[in-house]
């Protein structure tokens, strides 16, 4: 016999009445699934973006990745390393890619290329007190003894290794000529 064929002394609609809560309570399951899951999409959705969010901001902070993409570099084998660069098949990087060493600066502040200088600082191979003070210089020497102040703050944030020598810094600000030095 088949499910669906009522019995003897059963009628179709007794047959289906009979089956009929069964039926409506799994259509009244699968309705409450379905209204949880559509709930549940834009929190899981939400949820995704600032897992992806974190990663990218961790990931995006380290100082590997922060000279990748300022420079422009390519994941070519041989790029990476400021020795490196425009070494690699014959394809050059353009010259504001180049890394900066601590003579480059010196040798711009000397030929006072004092915006050179505030760039070479982004591109610095190793920081150290001698640049940050090249570049507080740089920035006196501009007229802009008001942007000194955020720079230093921020180097000594982000380059805890500089704090040691902010004494040569400050020794630099002070030595600097009443005109250039900021009053309130």
């Amino acid at each position: 016999r088949s499910p669906y064929v009522p019995g003897p002394g059963c009628t179709q609609q007794s047959h289906y009445a009979s089956h009929q809560p069964i039926s409506l309570d799994i259509m009244q399951m699968l309705a409450e699934i379905y209204s949880i899951l559509l709930g549940m999409m834009p929190i899981a959705q939400e949820f995704y973006l600032f897992c992806f969010f974190c990663l990218g901001f961790f990931v995006f902070r380290t100082q590997a990745v922060r000279r990748l993409l300022l420079c422009g570099s390519c994941f070519l084998p041989g790029f990476g390393t400021p020795d490196s660069f425009g070494k690699h098949k014959g394809i050059e990087t353009p010259s504001s890619c180049s890394w900066c060493s601590i003579e480059q600066l010196r040798s711009d502040f000397a030929h006072r290329r004092y915006e050179q200088v505030l760039e070479g600082w982004a591109k610095l191979e190793k920081y150290s007190g001698e640049a940050l003070t090249l570049v507080v210089s740089a920035l006196l020497a501009l007229g802009r003894p008001e942007d000194i102040g955020l720079f230093v703050a921020k180097a000594a944030a982000n380059l805890p290794h500089l704090r040691a020598t902010l004494h040569e810094t400050i020794a630099c600000i002070a030595a600097a000529p009443a005109s250039q030095v900021p009053r309130p």
